[in-house]
Formats: C-alpha cells, sequence, structure tokens
C-alpha cells in the first residue's frame, strides 16, 4: 500500500535545469522541439508524460511535467534560457503533434534567424521500481539561414540512474540526466561550431 501511495501521481521538472554551454555567442537563433514519441502520436500518453513510477508488484503509474506542459515545450524553453544565458538571443517556436519534420523546418526558417535548432524526440522516460532508467532517444539538428543541415548530434541509450529510495531522489536524479544530455547534445564539437558562427 504504502509503496503504490509513493507511486501516484508523481510529476518531474523539466524547467529548471538549465545546461550549462561551452559557447559564448551572440546573433540570433529559432529553437523547435518535435515530440515523436509512438505512445504520444497515437494519444496513449498524454504529451507531458516522461516516465513510469512503480508500485509494488510493479504495476506501472504515469509522471508528468511538473508545469503541465508538454515535455517538448519544457525542453524547448530550457534549451531557449541556456542559448539566451550565452549571449545568443533566442526565440521559441511552436510544433505541434501533426507537424512533420520538414514542416517544423519551414517554421523554424520563417522565423528569419541565424541559426534554427531543430530537436526531435524519439523516446525520452524514466523509469523506476527499485531502480531508476531512463530511455532516450533525441537528435538536434542545426540549420543555417538557407535550411542546410550545419551539424548534427544525436544521443541514445538506456541509463542506471541509480536506487530510487524516494520520489525526491528520483526527481533529482533525472533532472541531473536531463540537464547533463542536454549538455551533451549542445556542446557536441560540430554544434558549438555551427552556433559559433
Amino acid at each position: 500500500m504504502l509503496l503504490n501511495a509513493c507511486a501516484i501521481g508523481n510529476q518531474h521538472d523539466y524547467t529548471t535545469s538549465i545546461p550549462q554551454l561551452s559557447i559564448q555567442g551572440s546573433g540570433t537563433a529559432a529553437v523547435a522541439v518535435l515530440d515523436q514519441r509512438p505512445y504520444i502520436l497515437d494519444h496513449d500518453k498524454k504529451e507531458n508524460f516522461c516516465g513510469l513510477m512503480r508500485g509494488g508488484f510493479g504495476n506501472p503509474f504515469d509522471v508528468t511535467t511538473v508545469s503541465g506542459n508538454p515535455l517538448a515545450t519544457d525542453l524547448r524553453n530550457t534549451v531557449v534560457a541556456a542559448l539566451r544565458n550565452k549571449g545568443i538571443d533566442a526565440e521559441s517556436v511552436e510544433t505541434t503533434l501533426a507537424l512533420s519534420d520538414a514542416d517544423a523546418k519551414a517554421a523554424l526558417l520563417s522565423a528569419a534567424k541565424d541559426r534554427a535548432l531543430l530537436f526531435i524526440i524519439k523516446e525520452w522516460k524514466s523509469d523506476t521500481y527499485f531502480n531508476t532508467g531512463l530511455l532516450y532517444d533525441v537528435t538536434l539538428e542545426v540549420y543555417d539561414k538557407l535550411g542546410a543541415t550545419i551539424a548534427e548530434s544525436k544521443i541514445a541509450a538506456k541509463d542506471n540512474l541509480g536506487p530510487a529510495a524516494l520520489p525526491r531522489d528520483v526527481r533529482i536524479a533525472v533532472a541531473k540526466a536531463y540537464q547533463a544530455k542536454l549538455e551533451t547534445l549542445l556542446n557536441d564539437q560540430k554544434v558549438v561550431g555551427a552556433l559559433q558562427q
């Protein structure tokens, strides 16, 4: 009963773990995020779904974003804040689930910024029982003003974030992992070079 109670209604914060970038840039950038997780596209899960917390018998309960926003929105806002912290005038570009990669790219380019960043989430969810796993598959594409791809980085794996003693411990572990994954994508050497042009 206690394990089930701890597993119900959990939320993870994807708004405050701002990645630390190795660039010091200028200029402008547009940022968009496409959520292409299959269980989101078929509406099995809501867009703010970000993981599972399991009860005493392993029965799963959904974890959602603490903001209530779609995960894609929180990720986009996090990246915009990180870029602004480094002197780049970054702007958010809205996307919808029905948007294709090509349409998202067109929306980014219509913002007429120096650089356009498109994040595509194929997978992102934590899964907590006695330990917390993080399954992720995210690609970042960077375009110039004309729409040419000038950099790309990708992360995809399943990580063990360690024991899950309390929901608070899980929230902290996931937040740290989220920040680290975004830093891996954005601090990729080719991405850094593209953003410092």
